[in-house]
């Protein structure tokens, strides 16, 4: 199988691709469109500790994980009865923002379930206004880019 395209809705990520199958009308090989659906995907953001004015240093992971607590509220409907989980891991950053330090860095990965939404920009980028830590939100169809 090779695919073609992708496709994400509430959580779901569907991919559209072609399937080589054996032709009872013919001795060759044939390709097939084909979509394959896959569900119960997780949502990841990585969430970059905010600078401590005072101090200079960024805060610890309990600082982080309490400003994640307020901005996965928003999201989340607490009938649901979902849940989110946050661990620390390193990560390495390169690209173009220059406020994210380069090289590798303590961050907060969390992790919810995709078929709720992603927090909108403005929310996740709070932290440069208010001192709250800066969360970028990934979506579900990039993990399978």
């Amino acid at each position: 199988m090779f695919w073609l395209d992708a496709w994400e809705k509430k959580g779901v990520v569907y991919v559209f691709g072609k399937v080589l199958t054996n032709s009872s009308t013919t001795t060759k090989p044939v390709y097939v469109s084909c979509c394959v659906t896959v569900h119960n995907n997780m949502r990841n953001m990585f969430c970059l500790p905010r600078v401590n004015q005072e101090t200079g240093e960024r805060v610890n992971m309990m600082e982080v994980h309490k400003d994640m607590k307020k901005i996965i509220d928003r999201v989340l409907p607490k009938q649901s009865g979902a849940s989110w989980a946050g661990k620390p891991v390193k990560r390495k950053y390169a690209f173009e923002v220059e406020d994210v330090p380069r090289g590798e860095c303590d961050y907060l990965k969390v992790k919810y379930p995709a078929s709720f939404p992603a927090p909108p920009q403005e929310i996740c980028k709070e932290g440069k206004r208010e001192g709250r830590s800066e969360a970028t939100p990934a979506y579900s169809i990039a993990l399978y880019g």
